[in-house]
């Protein structure tokens, strides 16, 4: 009689251990996060600008998580600080367009902030002993023929800081939002006088991202000092 074969043994196939779900960080986590961000935008004099990494919008997202922490209140201080510091620097060199675009932003974050109240009594001196008087533009060939260029007439410029435009941070950007945001509201004309046909063509570009839904009209040409002329309604 011949011997049944006995049956297979079942076979256990290990089974791979199922991952834990990460824990979702804690509110003193996000927090501290958010506060290092910050800290390396101030570094950076990344102040309000740009839109995605600033020191202000990371210490504005750490009071709404934790209304009344010292490090964010200090932290907006310190960027209002700064802005007056850039003001100032830019009245003691005649600037005036440059420092009340400061000041506006200064006043963002605290509008009765005593340092900022003493600097804007001294921008209103500054304008009552130095009004802006009408100019003329130089003459020259514009790089780009597909905007429009006022031939003369009334207007106001923005000198712009050479450190600040080398570097391209949060001081140059406020400047550029405060003259987009006003030729939004204004329908004025545009020059812009750069070094070159690149940092002219930034120039508007950071501009007219300043002032979405808005296609701002004016022209680039080469020269210097780098400024931005605006001219009244075409």
């Amino acid at each position: 009689m011949s011997q049944q074969p006995e049956p297979a043994s079942e076979v256990k196939v290990p089974q791979s251990p199922v991952p834990a779900k990460p824990k979702p960080p804690t509110l003193e986590q996000q927090v501290s996060l958010m506060l290092r961000q910050a800290e390396r935008a101030m570094y950076g004099d990344r102040l309000m600008f740009p839109e995605d990494d600033n020191a202000y919008d990371r210490y504005q997202a750490v009071l709404k998580l934790q209304p009344g922490n010292a490090q964010a209140i200090s932290g907006l201080q310190q960027i209002l600080v700064r802005y007056v510091q850039m003001g100032r620097e830019a009245l003691r060199h005649s600037r005036l367009g440059n420092a009340k675009a400061y000041a506006r932003r200064a006043g963002l974050i605290d509008a009765d902030n005593p340092l900022l109240r003493e600097f804007e009594q001294q921008l209103s001196e500054a304008e009552r002993l130095n009004p802006v008087a009408p100019a003329k533009v130089s003459s020259g060939r514009p790089v780009s023929s597909k905007l429009g260029t006022p031939e003369s007439g009334p207007e106001s410029q923005y000198e712009l800081n050479l450190s600040d435009l080398n570097l391209r941070g949060d001081a140059i950007r406020a400047v550029l939002k405060e003259i987009a945001e006003r030729v939004k509201s204004s329908d004025e004309v545009l020059l812009i006088v750069a070094r070159n046909d690149a940092e002219g063509r930034w120039l508007y570009k950071e501009m007219k991202k300043a002032a979405e839904g808005y296609r701002i009209r004016g022209d680039i040409k080469v020269g210097s000092p780098p400024r931005i002329i605006v001219y009244p309604p075409i």
